[in-house]
């Protein structure tokens, strides 16, 4: 490129590599951070309901599953 004297410029819209990967970043903790408040929410009104008719080990196991799987299936999504 120098030899032959042929000057490259980027284009007006250039946005760096380390600047997607970091709106990426926020972005998807955001959507983390929101979707799991939505879930304790939503564990938090089931509990109030079902509290009396279910036990506490088997209601903490089934708040724990639940977890697991919508952060497995978070991990899944950012990972492939």
């Amino acid at each position: 490129m120098e030899s032959e004297q042929i000057a490259l410029t980027p284009d007006q819209r250039y946005f760096p590599l380390v600047g997607k990967f970091a709106l990426f970043a926020v972005l998807a903790s955001v959507f983390l951070v929101g979707t799991f408040f939505l879930l304790i929410n939503k564990d938090l009104d089931w509990l109030s309901n079902v509290g009396q008719t279910i036990a506490m080990a088997q209601a903490q196991k089934a708040v724990l599953g639940e977890f697991l799987f919508v952060g497995g299936g978070f991990l899944y999504i950012c990972w492939w």
